[in-house]
């Protein structure tokens, strides 16, 4: 009895792994094929079957080279409600339309019924970017704006010649910044033709656009801001530690970060270097008590043979204060206009001067030292910053 008990149970558990054996069979097909169009790029969704073979789909499609592309999206992909799945075929750099050829295949590879549609693309992204860029006069340079509403990563590149040597500038939009500003500096006054492309990841690239503009020599009435109206916000004179205004200060070293503007070029800001123990980034924030024009900078080092400061840093601008600590350069309640990057020599004890090239309105100043500007030690330091402009 035991032995035909044994018998019978063995049969069942064969019959139950033989339905459960979905090698060779082919996943159901899914339905509700549709697609939606977006810059240089094409959206295909399905929804998936109530299928336990169903795997994932081969998105097929020959692009304007000719060359086949494919990419694939998993069941996993599947919106949980919905059960559908959204497939972005992307990089193209026309609005033709191409046909789309999708093929199922279950988990052990075996391909079900393909489907095919027919769509096309909305203008690359490239494009709509370029026809937003301006080039406008600066101060001893340009400044390029544009604006990036396609949600995809652009590159600028700006080209100019500079004396006798051609230059080449490029500059990056990504996609989640709407607004963007770029300056390029150093340029000797007067005319200035450029050429401006856009590229995206996929190596399109645009048609050239020029611009020409007349590059400022000097703000009219410019003047050094009066300082005596300055200071830094949550400025802590007990403690080393960050604020919303500071990333650190050396109060135990008498490196405060309010000596950056004291009219004492033997006192100086140092970032802190005991308790805490701190390394790049730095940055400081100026509040110049009203919004003015800014022109240009001046900064100087801690005086004396020490050499192992910041090499670089840049600057920032903001009409309105945030409210937030801004930690490292995550900073979101505070809305900086990035002003340039520019090189700082940590052998020269006088003061350094740059040029603001956009001369922006501004109440509040952000001086940045990022990792790729720090010198021999992990410390920054400034002896004394001064600012030009007018009301």
């Amino acid at each position: 009895m035991k032995r035909i008990l044994y018998l019978a149970t063995a049969v069942l558990l064969l019959a139950f792994a033989s339905c459960k054996d979905d090698s060779g069979v082919a996943p159901q097909a899914f339905s509700e094929l549709s697609y939606s169009s977006d810059y240089g790029a094409v959206i295909i969704t399905y929804k998936v079957p109530v299928d336990s073979n169903f795997y994932y789909v081969d998105v097929d499609w020959t692009d304007a080279a000719k060359k086949p592309r494919r990419v694939q999206a998993s069941v996993y992909a599947a919106d949980a409600v919905t059960k559908k799945v959204d497939v972005t075929c992307d990089g193209f750099s026309d609005t033709h339309d191409y046909v789309f050829t999708l093929t199922p295949y279950s988990f052990d590879g075996t391909p079900g019924q393909s489907q095919s549609i027919t769509g096309h693309a909305l203008p690359p992204a490239y494009e709509a970017v370029l026809e937003t860029i301006e080039v406008s006069p600066g101060l001893h340079g340009a400044v390029v704006t544009w604006t990036n509403a396609t949600g995809k990563n652009i590159q600028i590149e700006v080209r100019y010649t500079e004396g006798t040597q051609q230059v080449s500038k490029t500059f990056n939009a990504p996609g989640e910044q709407t607004d963007g500003q770029a300056v390029i500096q150093g340029l000797a006054p007067g005319n200035q033709q450029f050429v401006v492309l856009t590229k995206d990841s996929y190596n399109n690239v645009s048609e050239e656009k020029s611009a020409s503009v007349t590059v400022i020599a000097d703000l009219a009435g410019e003047a050094l801001l009066d300082r005596n109206i300055w200071s830094v916000p949550g400025y802590n004179p007990a403690s080393n530690n960050a604020t919303i205004g500071y990333s650190s200060q050396a109060v135990n070293d008498n490196g405060e970060v309010v000596h950056l503007f004291d009219d004492n070029l033997n006192s100086f800001w140092h970032s802190s270097w005991s308790n805490p123990d701190l390394d790049y980034p730095h940055w400081l924030i100026i509040d110049l008590g009203r919004e003015q024009t800014i022109s240009r900078v001046e900064m100087c080092k801690r005086q004396g043979s020490n050499t192992s400061m910041q090499k670089g840093y840049q600057l920032q601008t903001c009409t309105t204060a945030g409210t937030n600590y801004p930690a490292n350069n995550v900073n979101p309640t505070w809305t900086w206009t990035e002003q340039g990057t520019f090189s700082f020599d940590p052998t020269i004890n006088d003061m350094q001067s740059v040029h603001v090239v956009a001369t922006p309105r501004a109440q509040y100043l952000r001086i940045y030292f990022p990792s790729s500007a720090k010198g021999t030690s992990k410390y920054a330091m400034v002896g004394e910053l001064k600012v030009y402009g007018k009301d």
